[in-house]
């Protein structure tokens, strides 16, 4: 038998997506190949998002987001995919943060913002965990 693995490829937009109590939309391709756990492990994605009334963690919501993402396999072992989020531009309140966001070893995401003045640290989750 070969042990050739299905490869996927994927490019698109969706719109309107439920996320984090709000609604996003995704613009972005992605590839993986494998099967079972092993695809899920090899997904690699980029692209671009906007979002509305996303509820990031209990101490952060944000009324707008936009920015870039990309997806990469983790690193280190982790059964858990590592975001980059870059360019971002997030509303809160009235007031405007720019940064980015990078995977914790915990598999949480880190958010480093700054604006007006602040600069403001928000960890959550952006994907349920993998057992």
């Amino acid at each position: 038998l070969s042990t050739a693995k299905p490869g996927y490829e994927l490019e698109g937009t969706l719109e309107g997506l439920p996320f984090k109590a709000g609604r996003m939309d995704v613009t972005g391709r992605a590839n993986a190949s494998g099967f079972g756990r092993e695809l899920l492990s090899a997904v690699r994605a980029e692209g671009t998002f906007r979002g509305r009334a996303l509820q990031f963690s209990s101490e952060a919501e944000f009324r707008q987001a936009r920015g870039r993402f990309s997806l990469v396999p983790s690193s280190n072992g982790q059964n858990q995919p590592e975001w980059s989020l870059q360019d971002m531009e997030l509303t809160q309140g009235a007031d405007t943060y720019t940064g980015r966001g990078s995977t914790l070893s915990d598999g949480k995401v880190l958010l480093e913002l700054s604006g007006g003045g602040r600069k403001l640290r928000y960890v959550g989750i952006l994907t349920p965990p993998r057992t």
